[in-house]
């Protein structure tokens, strides 16, 4: 009886520590994965009107600096911007990624 008790007692220690581990764990991995990676470098691009294509030549991806943050907008291997109402000359600002 005692003995059982005593089993009881330390199953319970276990499965308290065994649910705390795996609570920490969860919300470990949810802040890490709520946070928004910061660009490696940002380029500034100044084009004249129209169309303009950057791309990324090796090792890196690149976004549109105003979609930071957005997680429907990935970084990709080209970017391209253009410029509207007859402008003679535009620039846009782009993020950088360094794939790793």
């Amino acid at each position: 009886m005692v003995v059982t008790l005593i089993m009881e007692a330390c199953m319970r220690r276990v499965i308290a520590r065994a649910a705390l581990v795996i609570g920490l764990v969860g919300v470990g991995w949810s802040i890490g994965r709520a946070q928004i990676p910061e660009p490696d470098f940002q380029i500034l691009v100044d084009a004249p009107g129209g169309e303009t294509a950057v791309h990324c030549v090796r090792g890196c991806n690149l976004q549109f600096h105003m979609d930071a943050g957005n997680p429907r907008n990935t970084p990709q291997e080209a970017f391209s911007f253009a410029c509207n109402g007859g402008t003679p000359r535009c620039s846009a600002k782009i993020n950088g990624f360094l794939r790793r």
